[in-house]
């Protein structure tokens, strides 16, 4: 067996050696600055005069000085190195009128100050005070007094989040984009880099990413599934895009951090509700009205001094698709598949948080945190298919006629209805086919009947705390997330007849829904009636389990010294450890009758016909079922479902399961991966320039445990252990300059990675004979590595709204790559000389690329307006990258190059744009999305190389307040029904899959007490 050795550990020290480097370096590039003075301090908590909420990221400065902080997410703030006197203050926040406050400050001891803040805007509007205010502003102002380039964006400022699906929130926010699987938002990535290469975090700690399925396979295995979050538990999300030393630096084009609610966030009981159902309007077969409920409930005790949280959400949801794929492979646009999907979604998501916090002092506070979430999706699916026998060859008349093969295939003899090509192999392409028209014989029809089941739930329960001791702020949170994912499915598939079935696809007025003719065999269709002697019956059941626990722990102490220029040291260590034991089985049987054999014993004749003809669906045209698109497509002969469970459970003297030997019976998979951090950065304020740098290190540990398979020998099955070791340094620097109190421009340089996924870092091998090939991991991949440069300016509006403008450039190194080849002869070929002319496929550090990129965020409101246009709020961004790559591995070769002017899954283009309108009461919004075509697979011939197509998404809702408590809504999600398409060989003519999930409706009441 080829294996790949692990790299040896490293000698220990490591976080020692980080701080020793990451000091020198801040003290090489501040220390020159560090002139202590004889001052005091002033400190204070800033709150809104009339909400009561108190104001996070608020800029308090003092005059004629370079002393500048932000207030913390409770509205405190502290300065040191003040000196004594009488000295003026001055506070700034985005939508409120500036605070200036004069106290006096005497040598060693601390000055108190309380802000009240507010503006006149309050005093002219009519109706009460928006969530968008309220909410909107707090996070604006976070973003200008931020440390480095970010967006903060609160969960108010684009309204209700439908479904509570947090993906329908992020979709809107800049540089962010999606990834779909099934008519859900599952995952997001950010700057063009995929879920995959991106990072999600909760308060700072890595969200766990368990999952299976369409999900696992869309956005990658370390991608956490954010449509399983419910929206309720988020106050708002912060976008970072140049990572800073404190901060875990597991993402390429940044990481999302989705901040909790809290009691301390606003001064008066909070209780917020909303109830409603909802809706989807597509298919008449499958409306159903479904709930939808959420509340949240916060409260400060004891003179402030005990927060009380909690959260509740329940949402359930009714969902189909229709699916129409094929396949085009040829430079001629042949179409050699038809195949439909029939899909129905029950999907069930509930999840409750509770917080409670105490602050005996304003210094000194202790907190715990937990949430539970369930998922719960049922999946019934249908799926109607052409299976080729003739390996897409173009059939040769002249060898069988067209009229022998039909009349061969009418009596369900496959050996007679084969055609073949001029070289005498069988064929299945009829001659004259187009781009856009084509007529398939030897085929087999599938008719597929199937359900599944899949839960996932996930429970975290965390501790935090900070305190002073002496100078020095000390801060510390640990949690624990176990997690788990469970799929389980029965496909059961009915084949009619073998090899038998002739059908013309013509697509020439509409590629996504050609015309079908069926030219030969017994029909497909249910109102002619099902052929019972012809057809088979098989089964296979697949179970997995994904189950994961993620720890993570960190310490930070930060001081602030009183210089000449104003200096804050922050250190810190942080230790992460992700555990995922994964199980697979997948169990195949054939329905072989009394005889024991599957299938017809001639043409025309099987006894198992009368039992799988009773596990069909009525045939006739006034039958129920469905015809895909809402009608477009007559009604295909159909399994039920529940007809074949009970034939598998009950019928087994005069029926007969046979298993295939088919199955692969893994023995669980297992991987730990711990990392350690140590990082120390510093911050200092030179007149109206802000320095932040600092350094991380990082050590990773992986240990896994794989599987060796062998399809030539089914008894060699044995397990294989794996462990490895790197460690990364991570230096960044940040500049922060203030032109005006509404104007910044910002610089960074900084780095980061995206390690491998889980899957990858497993050692495993499969060989597999029927296809010649042997798939082998690499556990010794290391992470793919990112310089990011970044510049942007500001501009911050007097009224809560913004402008900004960024470029940056990444360069990327160790991309990941598959190399493939094939097999040598000797017995250093990595397999003692076996397998000769095998397709060898496994994974390489094999690439460097390069991401060029643009980014344009704007969001105000218009109160400059005459009435009544002054409730009038616009929002608009845009991110656009260029991609390019040089790999090093192709088939055939291990060294080389292969240039690529795309990378593989990044979203070259996004774009949004909205608007909100108030009016007495009434407030509309409506808010389009658009992504571009983006590359979804890359391979060597360029006519398999599949991507996305690009498509506008339009969502519009509208609500009305009675009062405060009470207000009605209604939320429309992709008003236009458009979903993107599938297409190859890089020509938008080429459709492959195009599918539908029609538009969702949410509606009910909502209120804030």
């Amino acid at each position: 067996m080829k294996t790949i050795p692990p790299i040896p550990p490293q000698t220990s020290g490591f976080s020692t050696r980080i701080f020793r480097a990451s000091a020198f370096f801040l003290l090489c590039v501040l220390g020159p600055f560090a002139v202590a003075q004889s001052t005091g301090a002033i400190s204070g908590r800033i709150y809104n005069e009339v909400t009561g909420a108190f104001l996070a990221g608020a800029e308090v400065t003092v005059a004629g000085s370079s002393l500048r902080t932000v207030t913390d997410r409770d509205g405190t703030f502290s300065i040191t190195g003040v000196p004594s006197g009488q000295q003026t203050i001055s506070v700034a926040y985005a939508g409120l009128d500036s605070l200036t406050k004069t106290v006096g400050v005497r040598s060693g001891e601390t000055a108190l100050v309380d802000g009240p803040m507010t503006a006149g805007i309050y005093k002219l509007e009519a109706f009460a005070v928006s969530a968008w205010r309220e909410g909107n502003s707090a996070a604006i102002a976070r973003q200008k007094a931020a440390d480095a380039i970010m967006n903060v964006i609160s969960m108010d400022a684009f309204g209700n989040v439908p479904d509570g699906n947090v993906g329908q929130f992020m979709k809107r926010l800049p540089g962010v984009h999606v990834m779909t699987a099934e008519g859900e938002i599952i995952a997001i990535g950010l700057r063009g880099a995929p879920p995959a290469l991106s990072m999600v975090t909760m308060d700072g700690a890595k969200m766990p990413a368990a999952s299976g399925g369409s999900n696992q396979s869309t956005s990658g295995d370390r991608a956490p599934s954010v449509d399983r979050l419910p929206a309720e538990f988020i106050k708002e999300i912060e976008i970072n895009k140049a990572s800073l030393p404190d901060k875990a630096v597991d993402g390429l084009g940044g990481s999302a951090n989705l901040v909790t609610k809290s009691a301390f966030d606003f001064k008066e009981r909070v209780v917020n509700y909303r109830t409603g159902l909802n809706y989807n309007t597509y298919r008449t077969d499958q409306r159903k009205y479904t709930p939808n409920y959420a509340v949240t409930y916060m409260d400060t005790v004891m003179e402030r001094k005990v927060g009380l949280t909690l959260n509740a959400s329940y949402t359930k949801n009714q969902s189909s698709r229709d699916r129409l794929q094929a396949e085009r492979v040829f430079a001629d646009g042949r179409n050699t598949l038809v195949r439909f999907l029939d899909d129905g979604y029950m999907t069930t998501r509930y999840g409750v948080k509770g917080r409670v916090e105490y602050r005996p002092t304003a210094e000194t506070s202790i907190g715990i945190d937990t949430n539970y979430t369930n998922y719960f999706r049922n999946y019934n699916r249908y799926q109607y298919r052409t299976n080729d026998f003739g390996g897409r060859r173009t059939i040769d008349f002249g060898r069988k006629s067209r009229a022998d093969i039909i009349a061969a295939a009418r009596i369900g003899d496959a050996a007679g209805a084969t055609p073949f090509d001029s070289n005498g192999n069988p064929a299945s392409v009829v001659p004259g086919f187009t781009d856009n028209r084509t007529e398939l014989l030897n085929q087999a029809w599938t008719t597929q009947g199937s359900d599944e089941q899949r839960w996932g739930d996930s429970h975290k329960i965390g501790v935090y705390g900070s305190t002073k001791i002496g100078e020095w702020k000390i801060t510390g949170q640990g949690s624990a997330n176990p997690n788990k994912f469970i799929n389980y499915a029965s496909d059961n598939n009915v084949v009619m007849p073998f090899g038998l079935v002739g059908i013309v696809i013509d697509g020439s007025n509409n590629l996504d829904r050609p015309v079908l003719t069926q030219t030969a065999g017994p029909s497909i269709f249910r109102k002619d009636g099902f052929d019972k002697d012809s057809a088979r019956l098989d089964m296979s059941r697949f179970y997995s389990t994904n189950q994961e626990n993620l720890k993570h722990a960190q310490l930070d102490a930060q001081r602030d010294f009183a210089t000449r220029y104003p200096f804050t040291l922050k250190a810190g260590l942080a230790w992460t450890s992700q555990h995922r034991n994964t199980y697979v089985t997948n169990p195949a049987y054939r329905f072989v009758g009394a005889d024991g054999i599957w299938g017809p014993t001639a043409p025309g004749r099987s006894d198992d016909g009368t039992v799988i003809a009773s596990i069909m669906q009525p045939t006739g045209t006034s039958a129920g079922g469905y015809g895909m698109f809402n009608g477009i497509y007559d009604k295909f002969n159909q399994v039920d479902v529940g007809k074949v469970k009970a034939l598998w459970d009950n019928d087994r003297v005069h029926s007969q399961w046979v298993y295939t030997g088919a199955a692969v019976f893994d023995p669980p998979k297992l991987i730990t991966e711990e990392v350690q951090a140590a990082y120390v950065m510093g911050k200092m304020q030179v007149a109206k320039l802000q320095i932040v740098t600092g350094a991380r290190g990082e050590s990773t540990d992986v240990a896994s445990t794989g599987r060796f398979t062998d399809r030539t020998n089914p008894t060699r099955l044995q397990t294989v252990d794996r462990e490895k070791n790197y460690k990364k340094f991570f230096p960044s620097i940040h500049f922060r300059y203030q032109v005006t109190p509404e104007f910044l421009l910002r610089a960074s340089y900084s780095t980061s990675m995206a390690r491998p996924a889980i899957s990858q870092l497993i050692a495993d091998t499969v060989i597999d004979p029927s296809a010649q090939t042997i798939n082998q991991n690499n556990p010794g991949l290391l992470p793919t590595t990112s310089q990011s440069y970044d510049l942007s300016a500001e501009y911050y509006f007097k009224n809560s709204g913004l402008l900004t403008v960024g470029v940056f450039r990444k360069d990327l190194k160790d991309f990941i790559w598959t190399d493939s080849k094939f097999l040598g002869t000797g017995a250093d070929n990595g397999f003692n000389g076996q397998y000769v002319g095998w397709q060898y496929n496994t994974q390489r550090n094999a690439g460097t690329a390069k991401i060029d990129g643009q980014e344009i965020n704007y969001m105000q409101r218009l109160e400059f307006l005459p009435r009544p246009f002054n409730t009038l709020t616009l929002h608009a961004n845009y991110t656009h990258l260029k991609t390019s790559g040089n790999y090093g591995y192709g088939i055939g070769a291990s060294v080389g190059g292969a240039l690529i002017d795309a990378l593989p899954n990044f979203m070259p283009k996004t774009f949004n744009v909205g608007f909100s309108y108030d009016f007495r009461g009434f407030q509309l919004r409506v808010q389009s999305r658009y992504q571009d075509d983006f590359l979804a697979g890359y391979a060597a011939n360029p006519l398999s190389r599949t991507y996305n197509e690009s498509f506008w998404n339009t969502d519009a809702s509208v609500s009305y307040k009675i009062r405060k408590e009470l207000n009605l809504f209604c939320d429309c999600t992709n008003i236009t029904n458009r979903w993107p398409s599938w297409y190859n060989g890089g020509a938008s003519s080429r459709v492959f899959i195009s599918e539908v999930y029609g538009m969702r409706l949410s509606f009910g009441v909502m209120g804030r007490f």
